[in-house]
């Protein structure tokens, strides 16, 4: 099962518990960063360590995969995303955050995500254990400009900007456990996802916490990708730089 982080003496500054995706073997930076980032927010977590590619058997496979996705790393990738959704069903939480090992946090995001997690209970018609609560922007995209309301944070949507941190609540979780064990998993899990929202509009309802409060590190220049498409170093920091202003910018106009 996962590897156990925690702190034990100061009161948790998250009220839910948080699972990171990460392998067992290699991508040590990753694991480091993960670690110095929650050892200097007092937040305790757990790694999910399994759903590795030699991991996926063809028992596993065959429990949530569809045949033609080929077993590669956006398999393994979708196969922990699911098992944390098991551990959240398995624990009987009420949710979770969900993190994948590049993940940075921004400042401010312990507080910032307790106040998304407030805002939606007080919102009419929106169900916490239904949430799927995106709180990185890897595509640099925002509510559309006439949507947005002065001290609003989450913002309906039906596309997930990826799966780098997310809070996903109890029913939404179960209900995707059944349908990949039933409709099964066919693509990465962030457009998996979202071809479930109109198969489930009462039991998964996504959001976007804007403004964003997390970073991919393999988008953003910090980490190589996994596959390697997307490599760490300073031109692809300053892209990244360049093109999130670019597109703040084009925001304004939408």
């Amino acid at each position: 099962m996962g590897d156990r982080h925690s702190i034990s003496e100061p009161p948790r500054p998250l009220s839910v518990p948080v699972l990171v995706a990460h392998v067992k073997h290699g991508f040590e930076d990753r694991r480091r960063s993960i670690e110095r980032q929650f050892r200097d927010l007092g937040i305790p977590f757990e790694f999910m360590l399994d759903g590795d590619i030699p991991d996926i058997d063809a028992k596993m496979s065959a429990r949530w995969f569809d045949p033609r996705f080929p077993l590669d790393p956006a398999q393994s990738c979708a196969c922990k995303h699911l098992l944390m959704y098991e551990r959240i069903v398995k624990a009987g939480w009420e949710g979770a955050l969900i993190l994948e090992d590049d993940i940075f946090l921004l400042e401010g995001f312990a507080p910032a995500f307790e106040a998304s997690l407030q805002e939606l209970r007080r919102q009419d018609g929106a169900v916490l254990g239904a949430a799927w609560i995106s709180y990185e922007n890897t595509g640099h995209v925002v509510p559309p400009r006439q949507e947005m309301k002065q001290g609003q944070m989450l913002y309906r949507s039906t596309t997930t900007r990826c799966t780098g941190a997310y809070y996903i609540g109890f029913a939404a979780a179960s209900a995707l456990l059944h349908e990949a064990s039933t409709r099964k998993v066919d693509k990465p899990i962030d457009c998996w996802v979202e071809d479930m929202v109109p198969i489930l509009p009462d039991r998964l309802q996504i959001y976007w916490c804007h403004p964003a409060i997390a970073e991919q590190g393999s988008m953003n220049g910090r980490f190589d990708s996994m596959d390697s498409r997307r490599r760490a170093g300073v031109w692809r920091s300053f892209k990244w730089k360049v093109d999130k202003l670019y597109k703040s910018f084009l925001a304004r106009f939408r």
